[in-house]
């Protein structure tokens, strides 16, 4: 599942901001220094053990380790991993399109030991889709957006929820656009919201929304980011302050790559980069530091006008471009990955080049530094590229897909690489699992060398609150939270978590005693609601998030298991009674003043006239001995 990212206090104390001011300083100098000196240093953190040497591992030897597998898989236009049965591999969304020899509809392939078969769904195409879990039930759903007819137009946004492997289209009005759409929890509310960004055919306008996930309602919410096409977006969080930041690259009227930073839910422009269209982004910490940095290609304005570039994090207040030797791309797609089981990210991306040629280049990362001479598997752009364990064998293969054509509307094809190498047998993984919360380590690696330590932080929020480890966990590691192993094994811990759910009650001419008094409870509490109506008004019974059978039970037991929403209703007393007032010249006073009244309630009317008039007296049901009183009861 997608884990949320840590919460983290939006006040600071003096000593915090102190604290950060001079870190930032710091980065500055950092910055400077870095820009006159090799950055082939290795930052190391947590343990000074170093994984198995891969300086004899030549970019020659690349090719030999990847074989394409014979998928059965149909052209198509992107495709992406992912378990939408959750049976433990990873199944294939193929993503249609209306032009070319794509599939005409987007289809997804399940995986059963390495072999992948059509379900038969047959889905929305366009030129966009993601993966994630937007409605917190442990199967991955899907977003579709982008064009289903010919030269972009009908372009829509689409949301399928997975029922038990079904997918079916929910109720969300959303903006079609030509461009991206993105799952992120960018509020820390634990669960996905939604980006959409791109041009709208219907006013050709660039344009971009955010729509807040609120218990699977999507609603539209301002934001900072743009609207971009031919463009791209990555999520991360790049100075560890628990919530995920932007970088987005494309077309704003102007070529754009940026960087936007999220405080506290709030998306504000951090850093601009060199601009880039037809351009992808991808976060990865490719120097092990414990800060993510950037790949961007695309292509730019000034020559080489094909660029794929490395910008180095100088702890997440600097970006710094270290000028690999990386050949430029155009309408691509990078993802970083660590096929070589070195630590170390290695760096995977597909496009076109200058000149006509398309490539899918993979680039391994030789502690830090990358060898200018590249190997391309074949030749794609347009194109989708994602690491990937498919055969459950530990290491990363390849899923590929785009146009092998010089136009972006034919020729497509979808492979499958599959990695051959073997792990060192002194090399483990470690393998961190929760459903719930998140766990944090140090250093984050995908591979660890025998005796190294790592430590281990279970990240508890207002939802989920970490309650114990578990799975392969010695008696003397368990010491509480965070905690520190050591790998001398393949190795799977577990973070477990107490779950917590929102109550939200409300009531208009009353109110409701909640016991216990709080918002967020434990999975499981029993909770009592009582409704108390304001003088003059009866319960009428609950609404919202209760059974049939208790609308009218008052004090009602709720158990709870998930999120509710309880409102109690309240009307008038029909015992009450009513004073009709009306005059002519003049103004009526009532005490008490009310619409209603109860049976016997003694009223006081005062009677004032208007300048220039006397009263005279009262009529209607009053007895003709009080009619000349003035204030009259």
């Amino acid at each position: 599942m997608v884990h949320p990212p840590v919460k983290k206090s939006r006040f600071m104390s003096a000593p915090a901001w102190m604290a950060r001011y001079v870190i930032r300083v710091i980065a500055l100098a950092l910055l400077l220094f870095m820009t006159l000196h090799s950055l082939r240093t290795q930052i190391k953190t947590g343990d000074n053990r170093s994984l198995p040497s891969t300086s004899s591992f030549q970019s020659t030897s690349i090719l030999s380790n990847f074989e394409e597998v014979n998928a059965g898989l149909p052209p198509s236009r992107k495709a992406y991993w992912g378990d939408y049965d959750d049976d433990g591999d990873l199944d294939i969304l193929l993503l249609g399109g209306p032009e070319g020899n794509a599939v005409t509809s987007s289809r997804i392939y399940n995986n059963t030991a390495g072999a992948f078969s059509d379900i038969g769904d047959s889905l929305p195409r366009g030129d966009q889709a993601e993966w994630g879990d937007f409605d917190n039930d442990g199967d991955l759903d899907i977003v579709i957006g982008g064009p289903t007819q010919p030269n972009n137009l009908n372009c829509f946004t689409t949301i399928l929820r997975n029922d038990s492997g079904n997918f079916n289209a929910i109720n969300a009005s959303l903006l079609g656009v030509q461009g991206l759409v993105s799952w992120v929890d960018y509020d820390n509310d634990e669960d996905l919201d939604l980006l959409v960004s791109g041009h709208s055919p219907d006013d050709h306008t660039q344009i971009a929304r955010l729509y807040k996930n609120t218990s699977g309602v999507f609603t539209e919410i301002p934001t900072n980011l743009p609207g971009v096409t031919y463009g791209d977006i990555a999520w991360a969080d790049m100075e560890n302050d628990g919530d995920l930041d932007a970088a987005i690259s494309g077309i704003d009227n102007v070529r754009l790559t940026r960087i936007y930073r999220n405080n506290n839910g709030n998306l504000n422009l951090f850093l601009e980069l060199e601009g880039v269209r037809s351009s992808t982004v991808a976060w990865g910490d490719y120097d092990q530091d414990g800060y993510p940095d950037l790949f961007v290609g695309g292509e730019c304005d000034t020559a080489p006008y094909w660029v794929a570039s490395i910008y180095r994090s100088v702890y997440g207040y600097a970006f710094v471009n270290i000028h690999a030797p990386l050949a430029g791309i155009s309408n691509g797609a990078a993802e970083w990955g660590d096929f070589n089981f070195d630590g170390y990210l290695d760096l995977a991306y597909s496009g076109g080049q200058l000149g006509g040629a398309k490539n899918l280049y993979i680039y391994y990362n030789d502690f830090g530094t990358f060898p200018p001479t590249p190997q391309s598997l074949s030749g794609l752009w347009y194109s989708s590229t994602e690491w990937g364990d498919f055969d459950g064998n530990k290491s990363l293969d390849l899923l590929v897909a785009g146009t092998t054509g010089n136009s972006p509307n034919g020729n497509f094809t979808t492979k499958i690489y599959r990695n051959t190498m073997q792990r060192p047998g002194n090399v483990f993984s470690l393998t961190t699992e929760t459903q719930m919360g998140a766990i944090k380590r140090v250093p984050d690696q995908p591979w660890y060398v025998a005796g190294a330590n790592v430590v281990l932080t279970a990240v508890s929020t207002s939802r989920y609150q970490f309650s114990g480890w578990g799975g392969d966990i010695l008696p003397s590691e368990n010491t509480g939270n965070p905690i520190t192993i050591t790998m001398n094994s393949d190795r799977t811990i577990t973070a477990n978590y107490r779950r917590f759910f929102i109550l939200h009650t409300s009531a208009t001419n009353g109110i409701i005693l909640k016991n216990p008094p709080l918002d967020y409870l434990e999975e499981g509490t029993a909770v009592v609601l009582t409704a108390k109506p304001d003088t003059g008004y009866l319960f009428t019974g609950w609404s919202g998030d209760v059974p049939g059978d208790s609308l009218l039970v008052n004090p009602l037991p709720v158990s709870m298991y998930s999120d509710k929403n309880i409102v109690a209703n309240f009307t008038l007393n029909p015992n009450n009674t009513f004073l009709t007032l009306n005059a002519a010249n003049g103004t009526i006073s009532k005490y008490p003043n009310r619409a209603w009244h109860f049976p016997d309630e003694a009223v006081t009317l005062i009677a004032t006239p208007s300048e220039g008039y006397l009263f005279s007296h009262w009529s209607g049901e009053i007895s003709e001995g009080d009619s000349l009183q003035n204030p009259f009861v």
